[in-house]
């Protein structure tokens, strides 16, 4: 898994780029609490580039998107591909969470809130 992250003044953006399973997904979880507790923004997981998510990545996801709510933010994700958004629906957390097609609908949606 490979993170490659970018921000603007109100979205912290992090790309996921192969597998989010059980080796990669504390890493993952970890990376998004630093910018869950450090930055004063929203969070963008943009999944254009997601191969693969498993149990221990979902729960990274909904530990994230908890720790969103409760500090006042969003947490959304955008591009997700059919088996990446059919393995979120078939695990119910299709409502845990924002979801977007694109980057660019996701960061207008979350900059103007």
């Amino acid at each position: 898994m490979e993170l490659t992250e970018e921000a603007t003044a109100e979205v912290a953006i992090v790309a996921v780029n192969g597998r989010l399973d059980t080796a990669t997904s504390t890493r993952f979880g970890s990376r998004l609490d630093e910018l869950l507790r450090d930055a004063q923004a929203h969070l963008l997981i943009d999944a254009s580039r997601l191969e693969y998510i498993g149990s221990a990545g979902l729960r990274a996801l909904l530990v994230a998107a908890k720790d969103a709510t409760h500090r006042g933010r969003r947490l959304a994700v955008c591009g997700m591909t059919a088996q990446i958004a059919h393995t979120v629906e078939l695990a119910g957390f299709g409502d845990l969470f924002e979801t977007y097609a694109s980057r660019a609908e996701a960061l207008a949606k979350l900059s103007a809130n």
